[in-house]
């Protein structure tokens, strides 16, 4: 494995779309090197062991979490979101940064792949060489449009596994599926 990579970001809303967006990816990275940082805007829906999954994943993965304080289902304001992201970027210094998409159902993975765009503008004290974005199966508006395909299939089920059980059935379903079409 290559050492002294650069820094990875990964700004998302809850506790499992690290898995079901950009887990293979984010596991691709960790193996070439790079210290990944994954931040949650939030703790997942109230009741939920979502919170208490990504700190175990992350031990698993051998990921730094990061967690935010925002109400499931009810991110914002945006100046406050975009201020919370940029406090990480700053802190971490990420060459790369990974969220959410813009065409996302989800209203607070919308709202968080705003305030990351913004936090991630070129003209900070320190802005990430590149910005990309991810899909959550199940959660896109409209046809979700890459300008790239980063093949991460030595890792798909190796992402799907540090998925709890109660989760997998629920989300992972489409993931296969999606697999074949993009390729």
């Amino acid at each position: 494995m290559a050492q002294n990579r650069p820094p990875i970001l990964a700004v998302l809303a809850p506790p499992d779309d690290e898995l079901l967006g950009c887990g293979a990816t984010l596991l691709k990275w960790k193996d070439a090197g790079h210290p990944i940082h994954v931040a949650f805007g939030g703790f997942g829906r109230v009741g939920s062991t979502q919170a208490r999954d990504a700190v175990r994943v992350a031990d698993q993965a051998g990921w730094h979490v990061i967690w935010g304080d925002f109400t499931d289902n009810a991110f914002g304001p945006l100046h406050e979101l975009t201020e919370w992201v940029e406090g990480i970027v700053q802190k971490v210094k990420p060459w790369r940064v990974i969220g959410h998409n813009a065409g996302d159902l989800n209203q607070d993975h919308r709202i968080l792949a705003e305030a990351t765009r913004i936090a991630c503008r070129p003209y900070l004290l320190f802005a990430p060489k590149e910005l990309w974005a991810c899909e959550v199966a199940g959660g896109t508006l409209t046809p979700f449009w890459s300008s790239i395909f980063f093949d991460a299939s030595a890792h798909p089920t190796s992402s799907l596994a540090l998925h709890p059980a109660p989760h997998r059935g629920r989300s992972s379903s489409p993931l296969p599926e999606r697999r074949r079409h993009r390729r």
